[in-house]
């Protein structure tokens, strides 16, 4: 049995542990930026070291996958993770979403973290739901980031 994920577009509840932050990440043409690597699509993000705020992660995560610096960010939601019972016994935790702007395009180089490439592309909002595939769950997410401060801005 797979995990269930389910999106909330709301405040995170105190008791629910963090594993990730991951961000919609959007280049002055409102276009976000993707992760593909090992032939899958995602979004740049990863988990907290140390005692890095849920920011701090998102911040270092897209400048070690694929060299961008981000600013303006605003946390949309998150996405709720319920494990296998049978495997996990049913633990919950969530991977939080933010919308940002990116303010600058380094050279690519490896990422750190895995020693391998991970190359950036760039999608209309439309296209980066249907290339990370996550169907409904992920046209949702795609449209609270979409409706964030940090978008708006940039269609002015």
């Amino acid at each position: 049995m797979m995990p269930k994920l389910e999106w909330y577009p709301r405040a995170l509840p105190h008791d629910l542990p963090v594993t990730q932050a991951y961000g919609f990440c959007f280049n002055q043409r409102g276009e976000i930026l993707l992760t593909f690597d090992q032939g899958l699509y995602s979004l740049p993000g990863g988990k907290p070291e140390n005692d890095e705020t849920h920011e701090e992660t998102l911040i270092r995560e897209v400048l070690e996958e694929v060299q961008c610096e981000i600013a303006d960010l605003e946390y949309i939601g998150f996405q709720l993770v319920t494990s296998d019972p049978d495997k996990f016994g049913g633990a919950a935790y969530a991977q939080l979403r933010y919308a940002c702007r990116i303010t600058k395009l380094l050279p690519q180089t490896v990422d750190v973290a895995t020693g391998r490439f991970v190359d950036r592309r760039f999608a209309s909002p439309t296209d980066a739901a249907a290339l990370l595939g996550w169907g409904d769950n992920g046209r949702q997410q795609i449209a609270s980031a979409c409706a964030s401060d940090c978008f708006l801005a940039l269609r002015t």
